[in-house]
């Protein structure tokens, strides 16, 4: 996401040249429409995994409310960084019954 945040930047960066001086230049530079549709493509492509997986994630927690009959459930899909640090790393997912909400721990955290 970070580095779909720095491409969008560099899209928007060269969009303001365009209206804007760049520093010790006179006049605005026309922004190359090429290199904003690459770098808007690239932000695209980049962010498209973490935005698919917080609508999973957002859709499997309405399903998981609705199997326990209406109280809130939350569901985290793992990414990898979160399965390297995982004690246990093959486990489907943490749950915490004890709280309202069903929730994922992160390893060494209180239950």
């Amino acid at each position: 996401m970070l580095a779909s945040l720095f491409f969008a930047g560099c899209a928007g960066r060269e969009i303001v040249y365009g209206f804007v001086p760049k520093p010790g230049y006179d006049h605005p530079s026309p922004p190359s429409k090429s290199y904003v549709a690459v770098m808007l493509a690239l932000a695209a492509l980049l962010a498209w995994p973490t935005l698919h997986r917080w609508h999973f994630e957002h859709f499997l927690s309405g399903k998981a409310t609705e199997l326990a009959d209406q109280h809130r459930a939350s569901v985290h899909c793992n990414t990898v960084f979160d399965t390297m640090i995982d004690p246990e790393m093959l486990a489907a997912g943490h749950a915490n019954p004890a709280r309202a909400r069903s929730e994922f721990r992160l390893p060494g955290a209180a239950p």
